[in-house]
């Protein structure tokens, strides 16, 4: 009997088992973390000789188990991968994948990627202690005591600033699954800091997480029962979503009262991507889902991702990173484990979906993507950025040569488009400026 491999397992809300066995949601993440680490080091090092990776979140560094079809089958795969000796694990989490990768970053003696953890609980903390002790012999990282984000981010936020000849790009990734973990005020902080010294902010968005504690927070029951409790929660979610956020996101629940349950994650994540723009100031907000299966209704959670200079991060590295993983979801199992099957019927159903869906907006946004000249290359950028932040297109939900061969050759086909050269093929290259007609 054949099944859809699924990135969560039944039991992934057990605290235990969730750091005692890394699950298929991870692998997925994992990877994601292992090939942008890599691009933006190489991308940055003619910036900055150093540069800082922060995880907010770091929990042991290893997982006690690890799953099968993990990091270490996409090594095997990756021709750029398999040329060096990182002995990348199954069983590595997010700490070990960045000190390996700042092994070989040292090993070309390209850039000095700084890594600080953070990890609240104790004995998490002594293991990431000891796991990082084992890889991390001659390495520039630092683990703080068992401290929450919040607490420890003054001391931080001095360290990487302090500890290097001058501020350096950074790139933090905080992936915490509650609203508890990091306020706005403090997104606030690091986006002042990157906005001058460069780098990207990953944010782990917990769209059902978030919801149930806004509805906990509304719940009649608790004032009825004469108990703070909601008030308490009510609280947290105003840290989370920001002081200025205090009655939209109240106004919002009531008004979606009667709607389906995941309506207000939807207008919640677009929301904080909004403030996230106007009062950090990034220039760039994107976000991309991990579902549990190809089909599910709705995401397990998003990734919200932010950077000052978005277009080569995002529009580039990132997004057909994205979009492997979500091909991922797309194969089937067997009792046994092994991979048997590609749903390419449904993979290809897929891709004509979105396109289709871009069809429908394509008119009212071409305008602002090339009414003047721009380079193909400029243009899919663009338009890749445009989506995501118009609410109409995520991140990775198409990959960069699809946008060309499946978006602007047509339109330039049917005389939308015009183009200054073209190649061989009679067809725009993506060196060659166009624009509308």
């Amino acid at each position: 009997m054949n099944k859809q491999l699924s990135l969560f397992d039944d039991d992934a809300n057990a605290e235990h088992d969730f750091f005692a066995r890394k699950r298929k949601w991870s692998v997925a993440k994992h990877r994601i973390i292992l090939k942008y680490l890599q691009a933006s080091c190489y991308n940055l090092a003619s910036l900055s000789d150093t540069i800082n990776y922060i995880d907010g979140f770091a929990g042991s560094g290893e997982y006690e188990e690890g799953t099968i079809g993990g990091i270490e089958e996409f090594i095997k795969k990756s021709y750029f991968w398999k040329r060096y000796e990182a002995n990348f694990s199954d069983k590595d989490g997010s700490p070990l994948i960045a000190l390996k990768t700042a092994r070989i970053l040292e090993s070309e003696n390209r850039v000095n990627l700084r890594c600080f953890f953070i990890e609240e609980n104790r004995e998490r903390n002594q293991k990431l202690i000891d796991n990082c002790c084992a890889v991390g012999e001659g390495l520039d990282y630092k683990i703080y005591p068992p401290s929450g984000f919040e607490e420890i981010l003054n001391r931080l936020m001095e360290d990487i600033k302090r500890d290097s000849n001058k501020p350096c790009p950074s790139l933090f990734f905080l992936d915490t699954f509650s609203p508890n973990g990091v306020g706005f005020e403090s997104l606030k902080r690091i986006a002042e800091y990157q906005i001058n010294f460069g780098g990207e902010l990953f944010i782990l968005f917990h769209n059902g997480y978030l919801s149930r504690q806004v509805g906990n927070a509304m719940s009649k029951k608790w004032k009825e029962q004469g108990k703070t409790t909601g008030d308490t929660f009510a609280k947290k979610v105003d840290s989370f979503l920001g002081e200025s956020s205090k009655k939209a996101w109240r106004d919002k629940w009531q008004e979606f009262t009667k709607s389906p349950a995941q309506t207000f994650a939807k207008w919640a994540i677009e929301h904080y991507k909004q403030k996230l723009r106007d009062e950090c100031e990034f220039k760039g907000v994107v976000s991309f889902e991990i579902k549990e299966k190809f089909n599910s209704a709705a995401p397990k959670y998003h990734i919200i991702a932010c950077s000052r200079y978005p277009e080569k991060a995002f529009g580039i590295f990132l997004n057909d990173m994205i979009y492997e993983e979500n091909k991922s979801l797309f194969f089937q199992e067997n009792v046994s484990k092994s991979v048997i099957k590609f749903l390419e019927k449904e993979w290809d159903k897929e891709n004509q979906d979105q396109l289709d869906r871009i069809t429908l907006y394509l008119d009212s946004i071409l305008a602002d993507i090339c009414s003047e000249w721009t380079k193909l290359d400029d243009a899919i950028t663009k338009l890749i950025l445009t989506l995501d932040r118009e609410s109409i297109l995520s991140l990775g939900k198409l990959k960069r040569k699809q946008y060309r061969a499946e978006v602007f050759i047509p339109l330039y086909q049917q005389g939308i488009l015009e183009a200054e050269s073209i190649g061989k093929n009679g067809q725009p290259r993506l060196t060659d400026r166009v624009r509308l007609r």
